[in-house]
């Protein structure tokens, strides 16, 4: 059967080589500490591992003897915390040891080695924050400190209350890869105005809608949308402001020019009664 020594070994290489660790040389350590070999108990027991009860423990961090990361319970009892991806940031960022932390995760059957399972929450003030890192130019959140796996540019650790709203969002940011085209077709002033803008530095594209797919049940529990808002676009210099707009299902929209000449504003849709091809004159709206 393989020890939990060996468990501990097989699940620590497993998160450094999703971490990126250099870890030739703690490899052959580890192999040296815990010479294991699988027998034919060894699934077995790794189903028994996957199969404990998950549990929620809230405390703090403290220095363990042997250098390495325990975590403290409220009620007072100690568990020495299991290596593994979801847990790296608990070995490396001191930023963790002033907080008091609620993890989830499983206690490895006849050891006090605890598994983290889920991602590092936080009580402050009495209220459960959400631990994560966050890349600004990218606008991409993960668990692991250290340089952005885009940009490679350093992450910050963010503290984020969490929502008892029920309700989520969805952050990011999306990237341009490749050369961008210049310049498009010449308006009635021969100015030729960009079909896509990027950002030199981010590669992020400007003027992008995105939305989430969902089924109809799922439409049908959501609270229902507000549409009394009405949307507006105006006309500036020959170009639509805002670019770009996303509007809802039953959503009104007032288009006005405030540009010193006549425009004309057309709508192209595959429904029929969505079309309309109307007029704006200077300092008018429709």
């Amino acid at each position: 059967m393989i020890s939990l020594a060996g468990q501990f070994l097989f699940r620590t290489l497993e998160a450094m080589i999703a971490s990126r660790v250099k870890w030739p040389a703690v490899l052959s350590a580890l192999l040296i500490a815990a010479p294991e070999v699988f027998s034919a108990e060894d699934a077995k027991s790794a189903t028994t591992v996957t199969n404990t009860a998950l549990i929620e423990l809230r405390g703090s961090l403290i220095q363990a003897q042997n250098r390495s990361v325990a975590f403290k319970t409220d009620s007072g009892a100690v568990y020495d915390l299991l290596f593994t991806r979801m847990s790296a940031a608990l070995f490396t960022d001191t930023n963790f040891q002033s907080r008091t932390l609620v993890l989830k995760g499983r206690v490895l059957p006849g050891s006090n080695l605890f598994e983290v399972t889920a991602n590092l929450r936080s009580l402050r003030d009495g209220k459960l924050h959400e631990l994560f890192y966050y890349c600004d130019i990218c606008a991409i959140k993960g668990i692991e400190p250290g340089e952005c796996m885009c940009c490679r540019d350093p992450v910050r650790l963010i503290e984020e209350p969490v929502s008892d709203s029920g309700k989520g969002k969805v952050a990011g940011r999306v990237i341009f890869r490749g050369t961008a085209p210049r310049a498009g077709v010449a308006d009635e002033n021969g100015v030729h105005r960009p079909l896509l803008e990027v950002d030199e530095k981010t590669h992020g594209l400007k003027d992008v809608v995105a939305y989430l797919e969902t089924t109809r049940a799922l439409r049908s529990a959501s609270p229902p949308m507000d549409r009394t808002t009405t949307a507006m676009v105006d006309q500036q210099n020959h170009t639509f402001v805002p670019h770009v707009l996303a509007l809802r299902s039953g959503q009104e929209v007032q288009v006005s020019n405030s540009d010193p000449a006549n425009h004309n504003v057309r709508a192209s849709s595959p429904v029929r009664s969505n079309e309309f091809n109307v007029f704006t004159g200077t300092g008018g709206s429709y």
